[in-house]
């Protein structure tokens, strides 16, 4: 966005309007999503909360349309088709956890601490089972070294997307730091524990 507003390159900024406020929460994300709607063009909103925090920010209406959640849509043009993907061989008679981690304001202590009650929580409950797809950074692969062998949470490679739709859909509960995530479990559901200060 900033490459082409020095080009003067009209900006379109997609999920626009998107705000905790909290310029450190997510990091670096809230930072650019507001530098960025400084030099948008054409804002689509995916709500009508999402529009009124653009016009509260200045934005003349003209310039907004709320467009609805690409997220849900691509959500559910992958499980509303018939794709083929391969089985994640787990088990049926066990509730599935999803976790995920990946937020910069979460590395260290936090992250270590995510995973060790990750762990708690499946040591807890015989019934449960907690898949990971776990991100290439490797602050959160040292992080997750506590839950690694454990017979009851699967550590994955981040999955393409209709995999992980697939995944998502046989969810008993997410819990994760992401943003899509969110938006996606909650379009299906499923109860999500959002592990983040702050969410827009």
């Amino acid at each position: 966005a900033l490459a082409a507003f020095h080009r003067r390159i009209p900006i379109a900024h997609v999920e626009a309007g998107l705000r905790t406020y909290h310029i450190d929460s997510p990091y670096p994300e809230e930072f650019h999503r507001q530098v960025i709607g400084l030099v948008t063009k054409w804002h689509f909103a995916p709500t009508e909360a999402a529009q009124e925090n653009l016009l509260r920010e200045g934005k003349k209406k003209k310039s907004i349309f709320v467009t609805g959640n690409t997220v849900v849509d691509a959500l559910r043009f992958t499980l509303g088709n018939d794709f083929h993907r391969p089985s994640w061989n787990l088990p049926t008679d066990y509730r599935l956890i999803l976790f995920t981690a990946h937020r910069r304001e979460s590395m260290g202590t936090q992250m270590r601490g995510m995973f060790r009650a990750l762990k708690q929580l499946v040591d807890e409950f015989p019934d449960v089972i907690a898949v990971c797809p776990l991100h290439h950074n490797p602050q959160v692969r040292n992080a997750a070294e506590v839950i690694r062998g454990h017979e009851r949470i699967r550590i994955i490679e981040p999955p393409d997307i209709l995999s992980f739709h697939q995944l998502l859909a046989r969810t008993y509960l997410a819990i994760t730091d992401s943003g899509g995530i969110q938006e996606e479990a909650v379009a299906l559901g499923i109860p999500t524990i959002v592990t983040r200060y702050s969410t827009e």
